[in-house]
C-alpha cells in the first residue's frame, strides 16, 4: 500500500487488534522513540509519512536490533 497516514493508521489499526486489543500508546510510542529519538513528536502516522517508509523502517530496524543486542 502507499506510505500515507491513512494507510499507516490502517496498519496500526490492525496490528493493535491482532495483538489483542492494546492501547495505542502500547505500539506508538515505542516506534515514535524508534523514528524520532525521542518521546515527543508530532502526530505517529504524521512523522512516519514524514520520514518516509526507507528511513522509517530502517530506523525500526535499528531499535529491533539495538533492544535484542545491545
Amino acid at each position: 500500500d502507499e506510505w500515507c497516514e491513512e494507510t499507516l493508521e490502517r496498519a496500526f489499526e490492525a496490528t493493535l487488534e491482532a495483538q489483542g486489543g492494546i492501547a495505542m500508546g502500547k505500539l506508538a510510542q515505542p516506534v515514535r522513540v524508534a523514528v524520532t529519538g525521542g518521546a515527543v513528536s508530532p502526530g505517529i502516522y504524521e512523522t512516519l509519512t514524514v520520514l518516509g517508509k526507507e528511513r522509517s523502517v530502517d530506523r525500526i530496524a535499528e531499535a529491533i536490533h539495538f533492544i535484542r543486542h545491545g
